[in-house]
């Protein structure tokens, strides 16, 4: 029962990992990525970052920095129980999808989150 206390208490850690994935799939894409084009099958780690690594356009850079933000936001303000917290961990999940699916598992069972 111990461990699991700790576990729910860490679980906002979880929208930090998952945007923390993106961001570092967009860098890698931003300064490492050789141009090449992507079929829909190439594997990546988000919507936003496949669409920035195949096309190299600025504006989905921006666009993923920002949705990834999200998820950062949404776990701290789990961590410090800011009222909204859930929904900007759903949210941002939802914008980073399918690495965002990590930000599921935060907003079923943080317990204590202001609602």
């Amino acid at each position: 029962m111990k461990v699991m206390k700790k576990v729910v208490r860490g679980m906002w850690l979880l929208p930090l990992v998952s945007g923390g994935i993106v961001l570092g799939c967009l860098v890698y894409c931003r300064f490492w990525w050789t141009p090449i084009p992507m079929g829909l099958t190439d594997p990546d780690t988000s919507f936003i970052c496949w669409l920035f690594c195949s096309t190299m356009n600025p504006l989905w850079f921006n666009v993923g920095v920002l949705f990834s933000s999200a998820s950062f936001l949404g776990g701290i303000m789990m961590r410090y129980n800011k009222q909204g917290a859930r929904l900007i961990t759903l949210i941002g999940g939802i914008l980073i999808i399918p690495t965002g699916l990590i930000n599921l598992i935060p907003y079923f069972y943080y317990k204590n989150s202001v609602h």
